[in-house]
């Protein structure tokens, strides 16, 4: 997931109504969605499925792209990532974990 630049969201239903051994694992879903900067959704009932896809929906269209050159080669290890926004409180930052930096192919 690391090397990819997707954001993962999920919507997962935990239905009350299930034994335990059968009800979901949200932090499970996270370890998927929150490094990749995207988010999980949880909710109780089919219902609210819908409700949760529009409050994705409106997250993917009030958000901002921020891009940078990293001032060394490609070293083909993990770096972290730290997103800060100063000046708005009401703002929320999602952002991956970090990247990868590949090293640039063989020419």
């Amino acid at each position: 997931m690391q090397h990819s630049e997707a954001t993962v969201y999920a919507i997962g239903v935990d239905a009350e109504d299930v034994p335990p051994a059968y009800r979901l694992d949200p932090g499970g879903l996270r370890v998927l969605t929150d490094p990749s900067g995207g988010s999980t959704r949880v909710v109780r009932s089919d219902a609210a499925i819908i409700a949760a896809a529009e409050r994705i929906a409106d997250e993917l269209r009030h958000q901002y792209v921020i891009g940078f050159a990293p001032a060394s080669a490609g070293d083909g290890k993990f770096h972290k990532i730290q997103i800060a926004v100063s000046g708005c409180a009401k703002c929320q930052v999602h952002t991956r974990a970090g990247y990868i930096a590949d090293p640039a192919p063989p020419r």
